[in-house]
């Protein structure tokens, strides 16, 4: 029914049943059991906080205090009412009871209280929650009082039961309180410690005192005192701890605090004597150690199994790694083979095996045999036992194995080595026999056989000594036998001798024998004789010893010098010859340092020669050196050396001297003629030069005159007198040039070029230069090139020319009429070379067939009045023969006198792939407004150069010697009118030609200065020195005067002047004036070319300078740079590049940049188009 105020009677009713019960059960059912009627509950209960029932609990809950009816389910949505506890969920309605606990109504059709009052009926419950804290409280006070009492009395009863354990317990027992004093102790603990009080009289002693006093009593008495602070401090359990005392005894002690309420109130200590007990533990662990290192160490793999195959036991032997050894216990064999991956079939045999042993008790040994994972076949025997329990039951089964792979390996070993022993038995080139101690053959090895020609068969079982040793001999091998019987010793056992031995055919033969006693297996005695034949050792050693003594003759009469010395140097052996030679006799040269012998001055270089061949263990070295003998005198001796080797190792020298003083005397006499002979060349070849230059001197001056006086208006007679001279002046430059090439064959400066050229044009051009004098002779001059004859050759064409010109010179000399032929033909072709054939005939004087032996000397003529009729030096001829000699070549000749003779030349020449190309004509050059100076001492020579270049332009100084040159130049630059160019002489009073261009080069204003040698020598020596000095070319003396003009105008730069259009016409445009060139090289072919080549390869490396100095405006490098290619271009004769790069170099020095691109970009493009010009010239140029 619906509570409310208007029902105060209900209110009340329910006030009374609240009660003053002192019993919180029977307050609280009746209080539910008077709402559950009167509010027609299905039931009610009444929960209490944990605390409330029991004030020892601190964790707040809440249990059931008592239930009226029965709680029925709830829908989800009532029970959030029930928040307290998850016992309430199915509670209608949960109402608070005050520090108490609360109080939950359950009504089964789920309808909610309707206005109900909740102030009313929590006033209710409010005093109800008073009444049942007032039961609870009476119920804990009177609950505590009886747990009380209850607690004295376990406590009591718990001392004296723990007092009462702790006296009868057999362990040592010592309490002590929190302030260390002792509370309880037991008389065991005074026994174990030797305390003579009883127990009850330790009460109340101080223990730390009683620590320190006892502390003596354990072996370690620091450490004791120690590790009680320890655990004092600590105060926690510590058990079992052993401590060893210092009568040997071993103590176990525990330590445990004593905690009241949680608070530390003292500490118990227990003592055990351990020793026994310890002591067999020790011993058991130490037998147990022993055995399993036991096991460990046997080499077997042991393994124990139940009877059905299962592991029990293994060793580490047999399972190395523990994890699987652990792993394979309670596992079969076949298990553990799948866990490791391994084929079944030995496992499903090793349990087969044990199952066989386990069921007949019989043990089983097998070996078995497997491939490792790593590859390696392993052998095994294996041993599978039972173990039989009283009842005859097997209760295990006991394997093990044993790993034979080594004693395998060892027995095949064996076997090889027996079946090797054997071979060597058979195949043995010593006969080898083995006797028993009774002297019978037990073995005949075949070696033996034909040693002796006796069976094996036949000899076995016999006495060896009545078949092979001589019948002189059996009693004294027979004695020894006995000897070494009865007393183990054998003066022949064990050493090698020499005896004679018996064939079977009856003849002795001498043999080395060495006879060994062998124990067998079986103790058994045995001998091995090793037997050989010596008879051609015998005869070697008995030809040896003859050798040795012939050798020992011979070293003893030998004429050299023969000695040893060890590797410090002092003679081991020395023969006669040694000791008479260095004066001292061979008992004072053994031992003596062979140093000592040896010249001071060149005694430390001959001991660094030889310990250079020791240490390169060179074997063999010769050595030329002085020693001095005994009475001073110095001898020079070489001597071969060999080294001397024992086991790899230099041991000693050994050394054949001999005498050659007088051959170093000899030689030395030859050093001196060959330093005279090539003194005297050299005088020579300075005489020719001198010589060269006297005759070309005037000769210039001659031919210089006969020139200028050419240009005068001459009459008949006149001009008949002037050719008359000319002629004159030419014979005698040719003899000059004859005497200069003689001169340069001698001396080796000939050098042959292989260029390309045409051969039609070399012969052509020989034939023209004598087709007039032919004609003024009457004569005709043929000319017959075989068809067959290639034109296009490689070799030298200016030595050919010169080899031509001379023998068709001769030809046309010598034949007053009739006619002059040169024909060529091929004499022979190899791949790419061709033999030619170059013929000379002519129907001239001819030769007397005595003289024809000597026609190819120097300064031989056929006749006496030669030289007066027809001229020339009689070196013609002999130039011809040097030069085709030297290039390989032959000359023959063969002559009738009074008909005419016939020149053979043959030469080889290769074949040229490309023909090459013609060589242009040169033209004049305009030398107006140059300012030159002549340093030049000879007045002809001045009037002449000074009138040719006067003539073609030129403002011209002349200076009598090299100082006066100097200060010309000097001068010239002094008053701003420096000269072009200098034409310097190289012999001259007070200062040569080389001195005063050093001299000029030194002056910065006149560094860059033209200097041209005029010189009448054309001698290499001059050229470097003409390099050196600084010149930058020549001029040779006598010169024509378009040579010297060509010269000029080239290292001036100077346009050529306008050609004659009637005389050049079809002519071709070129840069390089070819006759020039060879004016400055005179003639020197050889020369040019290399001159040439350097110039091409320079041309690259001067553009690249050049145009990297003007993009930098690098004016100095850039004037450098164009002089230095300035001058090459002269000495080429490369006119218009001479003139630009001069052009450049002026610019440059000026400090004038404008024009200085342009003009250099025409110079580079003069230089790349001079350089393709050269490279077509090159391979055509031939003797002009």
């Amino acid at each position: 029914m619906p509570l409310s105020r208007r029902d105060p009677a209900l209110l009340y009713e329910l006030s009374l049943a609240v009660g003053s019960s002192l019993d919180p059960r029977e307050a609280a059912r009746t209080f539910a059991a008077a709402l559950v009627e009167r509010l027609g509950l299905d039931g009610a209960e009444v929960w209490a906080d944990t605390c409330a029932l029991d004030a020892t609990v601190t964790t707040h809950g809440l249990d059931l205090l008592v239930r009226v009816g029965e709680p029925v389910p709830v829908s989800e949505a009532t029970r959030d009412a029930a928040r307290h506890a998850p016992a309430l969920a199915g509670a209608t309605a949960v109402l608070p009871l005050p520090e108490v606990g609360v109080l939950a109504f359950h009504r089964a059709d789920e309808r909610p209280f309707i206005e109900i009052e909740a102030d009313a009926l929590g006033q209710v419950v409010d005093k109800f929650a008073v009444s049942l804290r007032g039961a609870l409280a009476h119920c804990q006070l009177q609950r505590g009082t009886e747990e009380r009492d209850r607690a004295e009395s376990a406590s009591r009863l718990a001392a004296e039961r723990l007092a009462a354990l702790i006296r009868t317990s057999p362990a040592a027992v010592l309490v002590e309180t929190a302030d260390r004093r002792v509370t309880l102790a037991n008389q065991t603990f005074c026994d174990l410690f030797g305390i003579p009080a009883p127990p009850d009289a330790l009460v109340g002693m101080d223990c730390a005192a009683a620590a320190d006093e006892s502390a003596a009593l354990f072996a370690d008495p620091p450490a004791f005192l120690a590790n009680v602070d320890r655990l004092l401090d600590a105060r926690e359990r510590v058990t079992s701890e052993v401590l060893e005392m210092a009568d040997g005894r071993m103590l176990e002690r525990d330590y445990v605090p004593i905690l009241l309420d949680g608070t530390y109130a003292g500490h118990l200590w227990e003592y055990r004597d351990v020793t026994d007990r310890l002591r067999g533990a020790r011993e058991i662990d130490r037998l147990r150690q022993f055995y399993e290192s036991v096991l460990e160490s046997i080499p077997a793999q042991l393994a124990v199994f139940d009877p059905d195959g299962r592991y029990l036991f293994v060793t580490p032997s047999a399972i190395g790694d523990p994890e699987r050894r652990a792993a394979v216990i309670g596992r079969t064999d076949e298990e553990y083979a799948v866990m490791r991956g391994l084929p079944p079939e030995i496992p499903v045999k090793r349990m087969q095996t044990i199952r066989d042993v386990a069921a007949s008790q019989e043990p089983i040994q097998f070996e078995e045999s497997f491939r490792t994972r790593e590859g390696a076949m392993r052998h095994f025997v294996r041993f599978v036992s039972p173990v039989v329990d009283e009842a005859g039951t097997t209760t295990q089964v006991l394997g093990y194995g044993l790993d034979i792979t080594d004693r395998k390996a060892a027995e095949e070993a064996l076997a090889a080595s027996e079946a090797l022993k054997r071979g060597v038995f058979e195949s043995a080139l010593d006969a080898v026999i083995t006797i028993d101690t009774a002297g019978r053959i037990l073995e005949f090895n075949p070696a033996a056989e034909r040693t002796f020609g006796h069976r094996a068969a036949d000899v076995i079982g016999h006495v060896m000594a009545d078949l092979i040793v001589p019948p002189a001999l059996r009693d004294a091998h027979r004695a020894g036998m006995e000897r070494y019987l009865a007393t183990g010793h054998g003066p022949v056992l064990g050493t090698r001798i020499e005896v004679p031995a018996l064939r079977a055919d009856g003849s002795e033969f001498p043999c080395e024998l060495a006879i060994n006693p062998v124990r067998l297996d079986d103790n058994r005695e045995v001998f091995t004789a090793t037997l050989r034949d010596i008879t051609e050792q015998k005869a070697a050693q008995d030809a040896l010893a003859e050798s040795e003594g012939r050798y020992k003759q011979i070293v003893e009469h030998s004429q050299d010098l023969i000695y040893r010395a060890d590797l410090s140097g002092r003679f081991t052996f020395a023969n006669a010859v040694a000791a008479h030679r260095t004066g001292h006799p061979e008992a004072d040269l053994i031992g003596m340092p062979f140093w000592d012998l040896v010249a001071e001055d060149q005694r430390a270089d001959v001991v660094a020669f030889y310990a250079r061949q020791i240490a390169d263990l060179e074997p063999n070295t010769y050595l030329e050196l002085p020693i001095v003998t005994a009475d001073g005198e110095t001898v020079w001796i070489g001597q071969n050396v060999q080294l001397l080797m024992e086991d790899g190792e230099p041991v000693g020298v050994q050394a054949v001297a001999r005498d050659v003083t007088e051959r170093r005397r000899v030689m030395d006499e030859l050093v001196a003629a060959r330093e005279t002979a090539e003194r005297a060349s050299r005088a020579r070849e300075e005489f020719l030069a001198n010589m060269s230059h006297e005759m070309r001197t005037p000769l210039n001056a001659v031919l210089g005159m006969g020139e200028l006086l050419r240009e005068t208006a001459l009459d008949g007679e006149q001009r008949h007198f002037l050719d008359a001279l000319s002629f004159s002046a030419d014979q005698l430059l040719a003899l000059i040039n004859d005497l200069l090439d003689v001169a340069k064959i001698e001396s080796g400066q000939i050098q042959f070029e292989r260029v390309p050229f045409r051969l039609d044009e070399v012969v052509e051009g020989v034939a023209e230069a004598l087709r007039f004098r032919a004609a003024d002779k009457g004569l005709a001059l043929a000319l017959d090139l075989a068809p067959a004859v290639p034109t296009r050759l490689v070799g030298d064409p200016v030595r050919l020319n010169q080899i031509l010109l001379n023998l068709l010179s001769n030809a046309v000399k010598f034949t007053e009429r009739g006619r002059v032929r040169l024909c060529v033909e091929v004499d022979a072709v190899r791949d790419t070379e061709v033999a030619l054939r170059f013929t000379v005939e002519d129907t001239g004087v001819g030769i007397p067939e005595a003289k024809l032996a000597d026609v190819f000397e120097r300064f031989t003529q056929a006749r006496s009045d030669t030289t007066r009729r027809f001229g020339g030096t009689g070196l013609g001829l002999a130039i011809v023969r040097e030069l085709t000699e030297r290039q390989g070549g032959t000359v023959t000749v063969t002559s009738t006198e009074g008909r005419g003779s016939t020149f053979v030349v043959c030469l080889a020449f290769a074949l040229a792939e490309s023909a090459p190309e013609a060589l242009p004509d040169a033209a004049e050059a305009d030398l107006t407004g140059a300012r030159l100076l002549i340093v030049e001492d000879n007045p002809l020579n001045q009037f002449v150069a000074r009138r040719m270049l006067e003539s073609w332009g030129a403002a011209v100084e002349v200076a009598e010697n090299g100082r006066e040159g100097v200060e010309a130049v000097e001068a010239a630059h002094a008053q701003g009118a420096p000269f072009d160019l200098v034409l310097m002489d190289i012999q001259m009073p007070e200062m040569d030609g080389f001195e005063a261009t050093r001299r000029i080069r030194g002056q910065h204003a006149a560094a860059d200065l033209p200097v041209l040698a005029l010189t009448a020598s054309a001698l290499v020596e001059q050229r470097g020195q003409m390099d050196a000095a600084g010149m930058d070319g020549l001029v040779l003396k006598p010169f024509k005067p378009v040579h010297l003009r060509r010269a000029v105008a080239a290292h001036l730069g100077r346009t050529t002047a306008p050609p004659d259009p009637d005389a050049t016409a079809g002519a071709a445009d070129t840069l390089v004036d070819l006759a020039q060139l060879e004016e400055n090289v005179e003639g020197d072919h050889p020369f040019m070319l290399r001159l040439i080549d350097l110039f091409i390869d320079l041309v690259p490396v001067s553009v690249r300078t050049l145009e990297t100095a003007l993009a930098t405006d690098d004016l100095e490098g850039l004037a450098s740079a164009a002089h230095k290619l300035k001058s090459s271009a002269g000495i080429l004769g490369i006119g218009p590049l001479h003139a630009l790069l001069s052009e450049v170099e002026r610019l440059a020095t000026e400090g004038q940049p404008a024009r200085l691109p342009e003009t250099v970009e025409a110079t580079v493009a003069t230089a790349a188009a001079a350089v393709d010009e050269l490279h077509r010239l090159r391979p055509t140029l031939t003797t002009p």
